[in-house]
């Protein structure tokens, strides 16, 4: 069996180099990255090639990716507004313009 750690028990802070760190040093094989922008800022490319460096520098995999549940706003804040790629509303479904 692989180990995969979440990045969600680090939710509450901004993922740095030394919280992937962490993981490698405790014997995971990868990562979920949970994507909450306070957490992990899915839209920048510099943050995305940030942590692709440092899951080579650890040997790490990218192994699954969590995508957010709600409209967060902050770190370690969200707004409890559930998001859904299926919600009938086009403006609740993650991606669309407020």
């Amino acid at each position: 069996m692989q180990r995969v750690l979440s990045t969600y028990l680090f939710v509450n802070r901004k993922l740095t180099a030394a919280l992937v760190g962490e993981a490698g040093a405790g014997g995971s094989f990868g990562i979920e990255l949970f994507c909450s922008r306070g957490h992990f800022d899915y839209r920048s490319t510099d943050d995305a090639r940030n942590l692709a460096s440092w899951l080579a520098g650890n040997n790490l995999a990218l192994h699954s990716i969590h995508s957010p549940i709600t409209r967060d706003l902050h770190l370690g804040r969200e707004s409890g507004v559930p998001l859904s790629i299926s919600d009938p509303e086009r403006l609740r479904r993650p991606g669309s313009c407020r």
